[in-house]
C-alpha cells in the first residue's frame, strides 16, 4: 500500500520502482540474483531484497581527492566541447565541484582535474544522490521522477531477475532516448562517450574485432555481444537504441558504476 503522499512509483510485478524526492511501503520483494551469463564482482552477494522506501534523505555522494604521480598534457576546451557542456549541466544541475572535464593525450580522450591544487580528502565533487541511477539491496530501484523508463520496466517484469548491471544498463539506454528525464537525456547526449571512444572489446564493430590479434579476447568480445543480444533481442534488432545503444550503455555501466562502502549493497551510476 502506498503512503498516503503522493508518489511517482511504478509497481512492476514483484517490485515498486521508488523515485527519488517521494514516499513508497510496499509489501513486494525485489529479487537481485546472479545470472550466469553476467558475472558479477565476487563480492557481491544476490538475494531477495525488501522493496522498501522510506522519504529519501538529502544525502550527496562525495569524490575526494587522492595523491596522484605524473603530470597531465594542458588543453583548453573549446565551447562546443564535452568540457563545456559538462560545466554548465553540473552548474544547472546542483553539483558542486572543483574539477573541469577536458581532453587529455590521444585526440579521444578526456578526464577530470582539479581547477587548482587539492589537499587529500578535499571533496572536489558532491552529486545530488537525486540525479543518480541506484540499485539498493535493501530497498530496490532509485530513479528520478521525470523518466518513464520503459526499457527498464520491461526489464523487471521479465520471468528470471536481472542482475545489476543489466539493469542499470536499461536506465542507460532509457537516458540516451530521453525517456530518464531531462537531465539524463542532456547527459547522455552531450557527456557519456561514443562508440568510437569506448575501448572495451565487445563494443566495436564486428570489422575492428575481426582485426584483433588475441583469439580468446576476440572469442569472449563476441560472446558478450551474443549474451547481451539474446538476452534483448527485440532492443538489439531494432527499436529502442539497438544493440549499440545496450552495448555502450553497460560498458558505461561496467566501468563507471559506483559501490558504498560498508552497509547494505549499493550499485550507482553517478553522473
Amino acid at each position: 500500500t502506498a503512503h498516503p503522499a503522493k508518489t511517482n512509483a511504478i509497481p512492476v510485478g514483484r517490485v515498486s520502482i521508488n523515485f527519488q524526492g517521494n514516499t513508497l511501503r510496499s509489501t513486494s520483494h525485489f529479487s537481485l540474483h546472479k545470472n550466469k551469463g553476467f558475472p558479477a564482482p565476487k563480492q557481491e552477494s544476490f538475494t531477495k531484497a525488501e522493496c522498501l522506501n522510506r522519504t529519501t534523505r538529502k544525502y550527496e555522494a562525495p569524490c575526494r581527492a587522492s595523491s596522484r604521480d605524473g603530470t597531465e598534457a594542458d588543453a583548453t576546451p573549446t565551447s562546443h566541447d564535452r568540457g563545456t557542456a559538462f560545466s554548465a549541466l553540473a552548474l544547472s544541475s546542483g553539483v558542486q565541484m572543483a574539477l573541469e572535464l577536458r581532453k587529455s593525450g590521444p585526440p579521444r580522450y578526456s578526464g577530470l582535474f582539479a581547477q587548482q591544487g587539492a589537499q587529500r580528502g578535499q571533496v572536489l565533487l558532491t552529486v545530488p544522490a537525486a540525479l543518480c541511477l541506484v540499485v539498493d539491496y535493501e530497498q530496490g530501484l532509485k530513479l528520478p521522477s521525470d523518466g518513464s523508463w520503459p526499457n527498464l520496466v520491461e526489464g523487471l517484469d521479465r520471468p528470471e531477475p536481472l542482475p545489476w548491471d543489466l539493469l542499470l544498463a536499461l536506465a542507460l539506454v532509457d537516458a540516451e532516448l530521453g525517456r530518464g528525464g531531462s537531465f539524463w537525456k542532456e547527459y547522455a547526449e552531450s557527456v557519456l562517450p561514443r562508440d568510437e571512444e569506448l575501448s572495451l572489446p565487445f563494443c566495436f564493430p564486428p570489422v575492428l574485432l575481426g582485426e584483433l590479434q588475441d583469439s580468446a579476447l576476440r572469442a569472449g568480445a563476441e560472446a558478450q555481444r551474443g549474451r547481451l543480444a539474446a538476452a534483448f533481442p527485440s532492443l538489439a534488432a531494432t527499436g529502442g537504441g539497438g544493440l549499440p545503444s545496450l552495448l555502450r550503455s553497460f560498458a558505461c555501466v561496467r566501468s563507471r558504476r559506483l559501490p558504498r562502502v560498508g552497509g547494505p549493497l549499493r550499485l550507482c551510476a553517478v553522473p
